[in-house]
């Protein structure tokens, strides 16, 4: 992304921001869309980190971070982990595990992950 498209990123809405969809290159092979994430099947996910967060499960907690790659978005959950060094909101990753739909939700539990260097 150059300096004018980050320049013309910046004055967007925020919603305008995280629906444009992410330009894949060919390091990602294997990578599908959040929309066509079939429900108990492995997947390979590429997007934006839109919110991170932590949540309380029955005395342990879960970090929490919501992957969003214009097509739509996936909640990708680590158990047991309060951070993860690298991964913020506006952190581009690469996610790979199984998803399901937990709580109306695509979800992905524990993955594999990669940051993307920029």
């Amino acid at each position: 992304m150059g300096l004018r498209e980050w320049w013309r990123r910046l004055g967007a809405p925020d919603d305008a921001f995280w629906a444009e969809p992410v330009q894949y290159d060919e390091a990602l092979e294997g990578v599908q869309e959040v929309a066509t994430c079939a429900d108990r099947a492995k997947g390979r996910v590429h997007g934006t980190v839109t919110s991170v967060e932590i949540r309380p499960h029955d005395g342990a907690c879960s970090l929490v971070a919501r992957l969003s790659d214009g097509s739509g978005e996936l909640e990708v959950v680590w158990m047991g982990r309060r951070s993860i060094p690298g991964i913020g909101v506006g952190t581009m990753l690469t996610v790979e595990g199984r998803v399901c739909v937990h709580d109306k939700r695509r979800t992905m539990f524990n993955p594999r992950y990669e940051l993307a260097c920029v």
